[in-house]
């Protein structure tokens, strides 16, 4: 299940995700997904759906912000307030940042390319392993998000993403929300403990191996030093695609 199962916006907010929808729906020819709608919003791919699925067209929001291609803020200052609200409430009751955080990381690192994208293609440029990728990727498949396929000639996996721009200054605007809320972290929380634990197991091995000859003072003294260093280096790895 979910952890985005029931999440929604109050109707002021989810107007104005529909408003931009439909001025982007315009340059495209009245069509637009939640995929190309998320370059534009700090939100994940689950909530941009919900907002539009809610149809609150009763009170049509206006917004005057100009849809500048390369424009890192494309919502007026009204508009900006109420989403921003509405997305506090939300994060903390539906944990829907863990979702988007990689959300968007994907479709950064994906956008501008023609044609098919492999795995390996966006986890050399992201802070995930190639397994890791391959079950967001699949994930993304399975809710919709994009297509997999399999092509015949190179004998790969590949994914077809909609046609979106994301230019990095968006992305770096919309991950700053987005990493403004504690739940953004879980997943990567979750993962570096799980990564310091097998590391100091290692290293608890090492040092068994090492007592048939060292005493075991030594051995403590080695542990209560490379321990804390090993789970130091760990926390403190590269996270985010964009600091290369």
């Amino acid at each position: 299940m979910s952890s985005q199962e029931g999440a929604s916006l109050g109707e002021n907010a989810a107007n104005v995700v529909e408003n931009l929808a439909l001025r982007i729906a315009e340059r495209q020819a009245g069509k637009v997904t939640p995929a190309q709608l998320a370059p534009y919003l700090p939100m994940s791919l689950e909530l941009i759906r919900s907002c539009l699925d809610d149809l609150v067209d009763e009170r049509a929001v206006s917004c005057d912000a100009k849809l500048k291609p390369k424009g890192q803020h494309v919502l007026c200052t009204e508009c900006s307030r109420d989403l921003q609200e509405e997305l506090s409430k939300s994060a903390d009751k539906t944990g829907w940042p863990a979702q988007a955080v990689y959300e968007h990381e994907i479709l950064y690192l994906a956008a501008g390319r023609d044609g098919p994208v492999r795995a390996e293609d966006l986890a050399r440029r992201s802070r995930y392993t190639l397994r890791n990728m391959q079950r967001k990727l699949d994930k993304m498949s399975l809710d919709g998000w994009l297509r997999k396929d399999f092509d015949d000639e190179q004998g790969l996996i590949v994914y077809h993403f909609p046609k979106t721009d994301y230019p990095e200054a968006r992305y770096k605007a919309n991950m700053a929300v987005i990493r403004s809320y504690p739940a953004s972290f879980t997943e990567e929380v979750q993962t570096r403990v799980a990564q310091i634990l097998l590391a100091l197991g290692v290293l608890l091995l090492g040092l068994l191996v090492l007592a048939f000859f060292l005493p075991f003072p030594m051995l403590v003294l080695l542990f209560l030093i490379a321990a804390p260093v090993t789970a130091f280096v760990i926390w403190r790895r590269r996270s985010d695609p964009d600091e290369d």
